[in-house]
């Protein structure tokens, strides 16, 4: 399924919306690209719970799909949400002991 297909789904089956945030691979390359991701997701994210669909923005293909925060049986949310879902570190990159 690509992510045009999904976006279809969601539109006529889910009773969600749909907020497309747009981050190049390339920004990421840069030497502040990591601050200006974080920035990104600050402003663009916060608050929201989810699913959250990585693309390939040249084809559509989907990369990656991820959930932030779950629906507890009393139907409160857990307290994790997209921002920081995001803005978690995934690690070192030893080689330039950047985070991952």
């Amino acid at each position: 399924m690509n992510i045009h297909e999904i976006r279809t789904v969601i539109r006529n089956e889910a009773d969600t919306e749909y907020h497309p945030v747009r981050i190049e691979l390339a920004m990421l390359e840069e030497e502040s690209g990591l601050s200006n991701f974080n920035s990104i997701i600050r402003h663009e994210l916060a608050n929201r719970r989810g699913v959250y669909i990585w693309e390939n923005a040249d084809n559509g293909e989907v990369i990656y799909v991820g959930m932030a925060g779950k629906i507890c049986q009393n139907g409160e949310f857990t307290n994790h949400d997209i921002q920081r879902r995001m803005l978690a570190s995934r690690g070192r990159d030893l080689a330039n002991r950047r985070d991952i």
